[in-house]
């Protein structure tokens, strides 16, 4: 009989298992180190975020950005900073950006323009940690590509305002649409570079030249007035806050924007969270007046009245209050002036009627095809907004105290009641005219009456002598 086929045990030899084992042992030590080093780095890189000053430049998180418009943040014709570098719609124009650089490197006469670009690209390499810091996401950019791309972004900047400034050599490359295309682009949150890199190349490029107003009048003077959405230009020579426009500290150009808004005085400010306001701001409507200032704040004149800046609302309108608000619900520090504005514009407007009324008392000019899309505008610039500190917390307090008296209330109640209408208006004033007569008449016959009595008690008294 056939023996069955047994196949061969083969056990490990001892040699054979401390190998493996030691191998194993060394290659988790491996893996323990490389960890450890990744997480020596990230715990670096968190000590250096810590010490620096925060980012003021960032890409809009998507919780804000999907209940915004397409490419509300998105540049369109020119890309400024490494947000937007690899954008295909704005490849084109960085042809446009070598003939600004050329022509703003001519401006100076006394050095050549090599001279003038080693000492910028010098200024903008001795700011580089700093420049990496202001913004919030990691730069996938090496620091020479970097460095190159500020130097031609902010010579863009300064170009594209001192070609309006001069009238002689007018702009002939841009017409006047790419004009305002461009100079939306400027104050987009993504599409910024750090205000300490433009000053440096203006100060390298254009500072030399006495003719050259300083930059945040060059600023105020040109770019401005292409964005701001208010009938008030920020080019008063009166203008409140001269202090706050000539400073240096800004973050970038759309954060010079903000602060040329910034309110008059900060002692209205309240420290809770405000989602909705809880007033009934739509009874406050038919009070408002406008008030032509460029400032964000609520002022309080009379108690009945609250007064508000002229919006002047045509297509770019939404897309640059948006920014503002943006770059306050992203950083912290920044105050809620156009939050708080467009929340109460919120509560204000309802429907299209609401915008007619507005138009009518000089709070709203309404340049869009009807007062449906400015009314959908007002309604959903502040989508998903939560603020602290509402910048008109204590005035819209104020108000609602007032107008929720019960004598505010009753003469409410009368005007709606009476005065609803023409006719009856009319009939109500008949009645109280006729009301009147009525109360003068009795009165006329009690007199009457009264006199009559005391003439006969006379008589009879005279009678008894």
């Amino acid at each position: 009989m056939r023996r069955p086929y047994v196949l061969p045990l083969k056990f490990p030899r001892v040699s054979d298992t401390i190998t493996n084992e030691t191998e194993l042992t060394s290659s988790k030590s491996n893996v323990d180190r490389n960890s450890l080093k990744i997480l020596l780095d990230f715990l670096e890189r968190g000590r250096k975020r810590c010490t620096q000053n925060p980012p003021t430049i960032s890409v809009v998180p998507s919780v804000l950005k999907d209940f915004s418009p397409p490419r509300s943040f998105s540049p369109m014709t020119v890309s400024i900073g490494p947000l937007h570098k690899d954008d295909e719609n704005t490849k084109e124009f960085e042809r446009v950006k070598l003939c600004y650089l050329h022509d703003l490197l001519q401006r100076n006469i006394n050095s050549r323009p090599d001279q003038i670009l080693k000492e910028c690209v010098e200024k903008v390499n001795g700011s580089m940690d700093q420049i990496r810091a202001s913004y919030a996401d990691i730069i996938p950019f090496s620091d020479i590509d970097l460095a190159n791309m500020m130097v031609m972004d902010a010579c863009f900047i300064l170009e594209f305002c001192l070609k309006h400034d001069d009238e002689e050599n007018f702009d002939n490359i841009l017409d006047g649409t790419l004009r305002d295309s461009i100079a939306i682009d400027l104050i987009l949150i993504e599409n910024q570079i750090p205000f300490f890199v433009l000053e440096d190349i203006f100060n390298c490029t254009c500072r030399i030249s006495a003719s050259t107003p300083p930059l945040t009048k060059l600023l105020q003077f040109i770019l401005v007035p292409y964005v701001d959405p208010f009938q008030y230009y920020i080019t008063n020579k009166e203008f409140p806050n001269t202090d706050i426009v000539n400073e240096s500290t800004h973050d970038h150009v759309l954060g010079y924007l903000h602060k040329c808004y910034k309110r008059v005085g900060n002692n209205m400010q309240s420290n809770r969270t405000v989602r909705s306001e809880p007033t009934t701001l739509k009874e406050v409507a038919m009070k408002i007046k406008s008030y032509l200032i460029a400032c964000f704040s609520w002022f309080q004149g009379k108690p009945t009245n609250l007064l508000v800046p002229t919006l002047n609302i045509y297509i770019p309108t939404g897309q640059i209050l948006r920014n503002l608000i943006v770059y306050e619900q992203c950083f912290p520090k920044v105050h809620n002036y156009f939050t708080s504005y467009a929340i109460a514009m919120r509560k204000i407007v309802e429907d299209e009627d609401d915008v007619a009324t507005l138009v009518e008392l000089n709070v709203l000019v309404n340049n869009l095809n009807s007062n449906k899309e400015a009314a959908n505008m007002l309604q959903t610039l502040s989508n998903t907004c939560t603020i602290i500190d509402f910048s008109s917390y204590q005035e819209l307090m104020q108000l609602k105290n007032y107008f929720d008296s019960s004598w505010i209330r009753n003469l409410r109640r009368l005007r709606s009641t009476y005065f609803g209408s023409p006719w009856s208006a009319i009939a109500f004033v008949a009645g109280i005219i006729l009301f009147s007569l009525t109360i003068v008449q009795t009165v006329q016959t009690i007199l009457c009456v009264i006199w009559s009595r005391y003439v006969v008690l006379f008589i009879n008294l005279q009678c008894l002598d």
